[in-house]
């Protein structure tokens, strides 16, 4: 796991990359380094895993000179091609994936992306065509960022890697307004003008000034073929799955929060690692989020060699500003402050962790995707629940409390049920509606995202597409971001066994109903690993990885809030409109937010990114 950055055209000469390297050495502590090579210069920050040799440094180049590549990733199907370069008579100077990659590019260019198994980012560059090849793994796993402007392009693992190379730059209106609806930035956009995301599945090229970009994979569809035994392949493909990520050099653990997910990679793998580390953290002083016991009673019945962190509020806080100085773009997903916790905790002990990220978009984990069905079902009971609405409108919403869950729930839901299928959608990926948005952002930023959204909605009104839209949206622009820029916070790599390609393309190729009913998400992922587990971590209720944004406002983030929306830089931007922001400072300080939390855990990550883009 690494970071790589780089540019390629006029402006590559005479370039240096050390403040870029700079800005990634927590990517890559172990070792900082570019190159000028032709019309290129390629610089990577190195965090050793497979063969941490210095034979397999980066930025590597074959012994010709005239190939070159920076690489973020692993290859876990590398010995496999190792061994058939190796038949036609190539020779290695080292035991690591990178060289492997590099001579299978030589010999099949772009056509030897189908072969391989893993997660990655990498700049391949032939000074013979001077042509750079940029690409993106299939899932987004990991990161891709890059700037094309006056015939040269510019890239990094990220934004803040390219912040050296080109200077300021304006704030993007459609980034902003896609920021305050879902948290998140979705690729290609950012919230910088002059920058991009390569999206997941594809590869750029760029050759004599111009710049083309291609997809080298598509997600399945559902098979018209009904598989005789969906849990004996799916037990099969996930087992195969995590033996290819026990692959290291370097200590090896897994995450156990005591879910359905991570329960059954951290089982799977301890089938291959006798006294797997395993690693949990819990609340003390907020009982509501806290399922660290699950975690143990899972350790108990695996065998694995557990830990778990039993982190105190403040201890959490602390966090909170590790993570807001990390961050290098709006990002507001406010799960990512507990699992920079786990990570630390985890680095501690490894360098290397398995997750079990993915499971839930792969096969409807999620309450939304509950809510889906219920939506395409129509039931009676929908009516009962509008007659009842009255009531329960007087239970505050909140997601500090299982009442108030349940309250704020059934109210969206009854707001989001009457749209069309692929608005539901939408409707349902989103943390702001629509009205407060329209009071919160100036005219000149609100509605500029509507045309771009149009890219992200299923292009067909069922439950497959759905999920289908979960995988290429919400995984791996809030999933995989997070998990990614909090791991690589604390220079640990994180493995994601469910997103192995065939894994996903096999879940993708099931109709919706084998995949989850009504009232029981992840069926067949339950169903299929029954054996594996006590039964009751497959029948208690999901609970997300949150944190107590709702308390820390009204305590300990009180003021630090209050300063963000008074202090006048969000005021100053011109992004927002300032009675809307005043009108949150007197609600916080009356403490009626209860509907706010989110929106403005998003408006600290904002001002935040504001102060940096001005320092």
């Amino acid at each position: 796991m690494c970071g790589i950055v780089g540019i390629h055209g006029p402006r590559a000469e005479g370039a240096d990359l050390s403040a870029s390297l700079e800005a990634l050495s927590l990517r890559g502590p172990d070792r900082q380094a570019f190159i000028l090579t032709g019309k290129a210069c390629l610089g990577h920050a190195r965090l050793s895993i497979i063969d941490t040799s210095a034979a397999s440094d980066q930025p590597m180049q074959d012994p010709s000179g005239r190939y070159s590549i920076v690489f973020n990733g692993e290859i876990y199907n590398y010995r496999t091609i190792r061994e058939e370069l190796e038949a036609e008579g190539l020779v290695f100077q080292s035991s690591g994936d990178t060289e492997v990659l590099l001579h299978l590019l030589i010999k099949e260019g772009v056509e030897g992306l189908k072969r391989l198994n893993g997660f990655f980012a990498f700049a391949f560059y032939d000074a013979q065509k001077d042509e750079l090849l940029l690409v993106r793994d299939r899932l987004g796993i990991k990161p891709l960022y890059y700037s094309d402007s006056e015939g040269s392009i510019s890239f990094g693992s990220e934004m803040k890697a390219l912040s050296p190379l080109l200077g300021s730059s304006d704030i993007d209106p459609i980034g902003v307004d896609l920021f305050f609806q879902l948290n998140y930035i979705p690729a290609p956009h950012t919230a910088n003008l002059s920058v991009k995301q390569l999206l997941p599945g594809h590869y750029l090229r760029h050759s004599k000034g111009i710049t083309t970009i291609e997809r080298y994979f598509q997600i399945a569809r559902p098979s018209s073929k009904r598989i005789s035994d969906i849990h004996t392949t799916l037990y099969s493909l996930m087992e195969t799955s995590v033996e290819r990520r026990m692959v290291s050099d370097v200590p090896l653990g897994s995450f156990l929060s005591g879910g359905v997910d991570s329960s059954i990679i951290a089982a799977l793998a301890v089938k291959q690692k006798k006294n797997l580390k395993t690693f949990s953290i819990g609340f003390r002083d907020q009982g509501y989020f806290d399922e660290s016991q699950y975690a143990e009673q899972v350790a108990d019945h695996i065998g694995s060699d557990h830990r778990t962190l039993h982190i105190h509020e403040e201890e959490l806080l602390h966090s909170l500003d590790a993570v807001l100085d990390y961050i290098d773009e709006p990002f507001a997903d406010s799960s990512a402050i507990a699992v920079h916790a786990l990570c630390h905790f985890a680095r501690q002990e490894v360098t290397v962790a398995l997750s079990g990220d993915g499971a839930d978009e792969l096969f409807g984990g999620y309450n939304k995707h509950q809510a889906h069905l219920r939506a395409f079902n129509t039931p009676w009971s929908d009516s009962l629940f509008r007659m009842s609405r009255p009531i329960w409108s007087l239970i505050p919403s909140s997601h500090s409390s299982r009442l108030g869950n349940a309250s704020r729930q059934l109210g969206r839901y009854l707001d989001v049920a009457k749209l069309p299928a692929q608005e539901r959608f939408w409707a349902w990926s989103r943390w702001t509606d629509a009205k407060t948005l329209q009071q919160l952002l100036s005219p000149e930023v609100f509605g500029q995202a509507n045309e771009a959204k149009q890219a992200y909605l299923p292009q067909e009104a069922s439950m497959e597409a759905m999920l289908r839209g979960e995988t290429q949206l919400v995984l791996p622009n809030d999933m995989l971001v997070k998990v990614d820029r909090m791991s690589m916070a604390n220079s640990l790599e994180v493995r994601v066994p469910f997103l192995d390609h065939e894994v996903v393309n096999f879940a993708h190729s099931l109709r919706a109903s084998e995949r989850l009913r009504p009232g029981q998400g992840k069926f067949i992922l339950k169903a299929s690993f029954a054996d594996l587990l006590p039964a009751e971590i497959f029948e208690r209720k999901k609970k997300g990885f949150e944190v107590p944004l709702e308390h820390w406002f009204k305590g300990p983030l009180y003021q630090r809030m209050h300063s963000v929306l008074s202090d006048g830089r969000l005021a100053s931007s011109g992004l927002f409109q300032v009675g809307y922001l005043n009108a949150l400072d007197e609600a916080l300080s009356k403490g009626q937010i209860a509907g706010q939390v989110h929106l403005l855990w998003a408006l600290m990550v904002f001002h935040s990114f504001l102060s940096k883009q001005s320092s």
